[in-house]
């Protein structure tokens, strides 16, 4: 019975690691999308007559 419960424990350690994993990376490439778009819109800044929105 013990062992039941401590393998459940361990699956729903997994679960959640690979949760926050998913997490992790969902937040990393929104991350790096936000930072791209910055970017451009950086460099909208310099010609500002180009383009107008986005």
């Amino acid at each position: 019975m013990a062992r039941k419960e401590q393998s459940s424990l361990l699956d729903q350690e997994e679960k959640f690691l690979v949760l926050s994993r998913q997490i992790i990376q969902m937040v990393v490439m929104r991350g790096s999308l936000k930072a791209k778009l910055t970017s451009q819109t950086a460099k909208l800044d310099y010609y500002p007559g180009i383009i107008t929105h986005v």
